[in-house]
């Protein structure tokens, strides 16, 4: 669940290719993993290749924060990553509205999460400070995480809603 790369793998909606003596299948990110150092490949099934699919339309804007007490760390207290399509109907005063939002994090659940419920609500909503510290709110609906050596299940919490306001905010 900590690995830095998952969060972008899932905005991405990456696909994973795996191969054994039975053939080949290709797999949806998300649906790689089953819990905490469990996956769905099955038996001598082996990853043959990651799939980035071709955007059809590039993001407004994207990032990746990763939060931990040395950046090289391999494992992070948590990070995320998002993409975000914008549209600026009103001009340069009035906030962009957000067309399409992909938001994962790491470290906040036994596997990678895609933020679906705050996807679906910044979903044709304008980026001012409300819907931002909504969305912001929003978080711990999609997030489970606990304590651990790291870090504590509500510093994580409290980490995720920053990093989404954050975000969120940079983009108006």
């Amino acid at each position: 669940p900590a690995a830095d790369t998952f969060p972008p793998l899932a905005v991405y909606e990456a696909v994973v290719h795996l191969v054994s003596g039975k053939g080949r299948r290709a797999v949806p990110f998300m649906e790689l993993f089953a819990g905490v150092k469990k996956t769905t490949l099955g038996s001598g099934e082996l990853i043959e290749a990651v799939e980035l699919p071709f955007l059809s339309k590039r993001p407004s804007r994207a990032f990746f924060k990763k939060v931990g007490a040395r950046a090289a760390q391999t494992i992070s207290k948590t990070m995320g990553a998002g993409l975000l399509w914008l549209d600026k109907p009103g001009g340069k005063k009035a906030p962009p509205v957000a067309l399409q939002a992909r938001l994962a994090f790491g470290s906040v659940a036994p596997t990678v999460r895609r933020l679906k419920t705050v996807e679906a609500f910044l979903q044709g909503r304008p980026l001012d400070a409300a819907t931002i510290e909504e969305a912001s709110a929003l978080v711990e609906r999609d997030v489970n995480p606990i304590d651990d050596i790291r870090s504590t299940a509500q510093y994580r919490l409290v980490v995720t809603g920053n990093i989404l306001r954050a975000f969120l905010s940079a983009s108006r």
